[in-house]
């Protein structure tokens, strides 16, 4: 038995030139939905469904409020004092919660569509503006008067 190359009886069938992912893709296609339109159809309902919770959150939040201390508007005076009921917190708690929820699915959707939609920055390398330097080769033998020499040419800035 050899190592690479074409190997008989090996591979695709003959004749099969569609795979079943490929089908399916068509399919979607001829349907008018393709994958990225579900992700980003799904990012935008559990953005919306999350913003609206947010809201009905304020709004909660806001009659609770009202709820601790009420002012006489026109006397500046305390009428009355009640806190929130247990029922008003679990309600609190309930929104928070499912607001929190939806927010993390349309992280997750948004996760998944992203590389559809943004291409990946690829790594690169940005040009030097200095001129490379050449370390000079000293040869074995040199005199210390050659070595001097050497020295002053490799750190003496070159013309431009």
């Amino acid at each position: 038995m050899g190592f690479g190359g074409a190997s008989p009886k090996v591979g695709r069938k003959a004749g099969r030139l569609l795979t079943k992912t490929q089908l399916l893709a068509q399919q979607a296609l001829r349907e008018g939905r393709t994958p990225i339109q579900v992700m980003l159809d799904n990012m935008r309902w559990w953005d919306g469904h999350a913003q609206k919770l947010t809201e009905d959150l304020k709004e909660l939040s806001a009659t609770l409020k009202s709820k601790v201390i009420q002012v006489d508007g026109a006397t500046g005076e305390v009428i009355g004092e009640s806190g929130p009921s247990a029922e008003d917190i679990r309600e609190l708690r309930r929104l928070l919660e499912k607001s929190l929820e939806c927010r993390v699915q349309a992280q997750q959707c948004a996760v998944d569509a992203a590389p559809y939609c943004h291409p990946k920055i690829q790594p690169f390398e940005l040009p030097s503006e200095e001129p490379e330097r050449t370390t000079p080769q000293l040869p074995k033998q040199l005199t210390m008067k050659e070595a001097a020499d050497l020295y002053a040419r490799a750190i003496r800035p070159e013309p431009v």
